[in-house]
């Protein structure tokens, strides 16, 4: 299965700053400015969909059906990471 040059990017970039391999104050200023115009970076996707519209209303509903199901899925695995990592899956006291 191949990954992503971007995928793959990311996750060494999380391996170098969780070994320390590189600090975070070295990219705290850069990341800033990035989040900032983090807006522009949409516009290619945007005009991607507008120039492949007709392919997507042929498959709308496999579309809207997969964006529900996998929002579900991730929304419930979040959950229960959160759960088993503050240790209280079962206890509602707090």
């Amino acid at each position: 299965m191949p990954v992503p040059g971007s995928v793959l990017g990311m996750v060494l970039f999380f391996c170098a700053l969780l070994f320390g391999w590189v600090k975070l104050e070295r990219v705290e200023r850069t990341s800033g400015f990035l989040i900032g115009y983090l807006g522009l970076f949409f516009v290619p996707s945007g005009v991607g969909l507008l120039a492949h519209l007709d392919k997507l209303q042929q498959a709308w509903w496999p579309i809207l059906g997969g964006t529900v199901l996998s929002t579900l899925l991730v929304l419930s695995a979040t959950g229960l990471v959160t759960q088993g990592l503050r240790g209280n899956a079962g206890n509602d006291d707090e």
